[in-house]
């Protein structure tokens, strides 16, 4: 028995505006992913290998809304266990972006590649526009990520929008949505239009490539020229 949607009106409501400015680092197999159409978003239970505390939840406190249950064949009770004992961080998945403008080397070090990579900046209207929702019905959600002390949630939106201070370096913006049915899987990819979702390509200060290869690359996927920068700390002189 699957018994996976759990609903929370915090989720929808408040939402990051459209015209919010976001960031993400990744490394070159993420950026060729985005190329050929697909977003990654990674499970909450992967997340936890980053953050130990995230998803700082006790499921035991969910309970059944019988006005809105469905299924009558399955009593409340059973139902009840079900949700109590189900792994809720397998099931939400999240893409996470920063809304700071200015570049930051330790996201680049932790995660661009240690410089290495490059960085997409858009912002959240855009990529709510590129992602394919034929592929994928369920709603996305996009909140800011609020850094507490003490990250314990007293629901499932807290669970998943919610970090320890520690984390306050990341100025996280993240889009979240749940698989209705999992399948053991750490990522789950979303198809989007690129040409919708990228609005600059910043290559980072230690990347392998110059700024000329990436240029070429990009007008493959049809994406024009002019998106192309480099970092802000690279030195280096790229020979055209």
């Amino acid at each position: 028995m699957n018994i996976l949607k759990i609903e929370n009106p915090k989720f929808s409501e408040n939402q990051t505006s459209d015209d919010t400015f976001i960031a993400r680092y990744m490394d070159f197999p993420e950026f060729i992913s985005l190329l050929n159409g697909k977003i990654k978003f990674t499970s909450l239970e992967k997340l936890k290998e980053h953050d130990i505390f995230e998803f700082n939840f006790d499921p035991t406190q969910l309970k059944v809304d019988e006005k809105k249950r469905e299924n009558r064949d399955i009593s409340s009770e059973e139902i009840d266990i079900n949700i109590k004992n189900h792994d809720w961080p397998k099931h939400w998945f999240c893409s996470c972006w920063c809304h700071e403008k200015e570049e930051n080397m330790a996201l680049w070090k932790i995660f661009g590649s240690m410089g290495k990579g490059l960085r997409i900046e858009t912002d959240v209207g855009s990529v709510k526009k590129s992602i394919r929702k034929e592929y994928h019905p369920e709603p996305f959600y996009v909140h800011k990520i609020d850094y507490k002390l003490d990250n314990k949630a007293s629901d499932i939106y807290e669970a998943v929008y919610i970090k320890r201070n520690e984390f306050k370096y990341e100025s996280e913006i993240r889009f979240s949505t749940q698989i209705p049915f999992h399948h053991d899987k750490s990522y789950q990819s979303f198809w989007i239009n690129p040409e919708l979702l990228i609005k600059k390509i910043t290559i980072g200060p230690l990347v392998l490539w110059t700024k000329t290869d990436i240029i070429k690359l990009v007008s493959l996927f049809g994406l024009k020229e002019e998106l192309v920068s480099t970092s802000c700390y690279d030195k280096s002189i790229d020979f055209i």
